[in-house]
């Protein structure tokens, strides 16, 4: 989980190509760990059993001796994993958004951002999916450009 601050913001402006770069790209955004997805061994112990447990649930858990006899299966799986995860955060965030808990925790409407280290089209549709047009539109304007 990352965030993006004013003071950030303008700190890493004369590091990127332009301002939008800044303001989008999560590599520019104050860095943190309060939660890493698939953690298994660090400050999200609890978290990652959690996610272990729900792959587990989906039948989509694979071990490293099962991706090393059948890479391509593990593969499959994977994809799956994140295709499901991501719809998953598509809901959580498009309720967030219902239920005004962004608005009311920080006093107006903001984009939360589903993304991965690259962006690219399919990155665009998820947020679309996921916020309103109001908060999401600059984002995906700025990965289609």
């Amino acid at each position: 989980m990352d965030i993006n601050a004013i003071e950030q913001y303008e700190n890493s402006a004369s590091d990127a190509s332009d301002n939008a770069e800044v303001k989008w790209n999560f590599a520019f955004w104050l860095q943190n760990e309060k939660l890493i997805i698939g953690d298994n061994c660090g400050v999200n112990l609890e978290v990652g059993e959690k996610i272990n447990h729900w792959i587990k649930e989906n039948n989509l858990y694979y071990s490293d001796e099962e991706e090393d006899e059948n890479f391509d299966k593990a593969l499959k799986l994977g994809d799956e994993i994140t295709r499901r995860f991501v719809e998953l955060c598509v809901e959580v965030v498009k309720k967030f958004h219902e239920e005004s808990v962004i608005k009311q925790k920080f006093g107006k409407a903001l984009s939360l951002i589903i993304q991965e280290l690259e962006y690219y089209d399919l990155i665009e549709e998820q947020n679309k999916r996921a916020n309103t047009e109001e908060v999401i539109k600059e984002f995906a304007d700025w990965i289609l450009k």
